[in-house]
């Protein structure tokens, strides 16, 4: 039930029966995934494309990625986590071996299962996103 503090009930009390013909909007980090934070990802591209060398220094710009996304905006702060995790990489190696293998595996283990049953169930699905696609 939808108080004022909260205009929207609550996820488990949602139905995911009869809303085939609803569209439904949702933010992926926080929302359908568990955790909010983009860090884990970028930093497990880093060290799989990269080594330890480029997660090193991933986490030597965290903390300018943390003012910036708290303080700033969320999308410059993923943009410096962007250009820390992927500078000098190669695409094909970027995609072969990390989009395709690694980054679907764990973001599929981090949804949150209530947050999927009430998006999966709706015809028209939009995810919104500061990270790139």
């Amino acid at each position: 039930m939808a108080t004022a503090s909260f205009p929207f009930p609550f996820v488990q009390k949602c139905a995911s029966i009869g809303r085939d013909k609803q569209t439904v909007v949702a933010d992926m980090d926080g929302t359908l995934l568990i955790g909010r934070s983009s860090f884990p990802y970028f930093a497990m591209v880093a060290f799989e494309v990269g080594g330890i060398l480029r997660l090193l220094f991933l986490l030597l710009a965290s903390p300018f990625t943390g003012l910036l996304y708290y303080f700033v905006s969320e999308s410059a702060g993923i943009q410096v986590l962007i250009f820390a995790s992927f500078l000098g990489m190669k695409v094909s190696d970027i995609f072969e071996s990390v989009a395709r293998a690694v980054l679907s595996k764990f973001y599929s283990s981090d949804l949150h299962p209530e947050s999927w049953r009430v998006f999966s169930s709706c015809g028209k699905r939009c995810v919104l996103t500061a990270n790139p696609s």
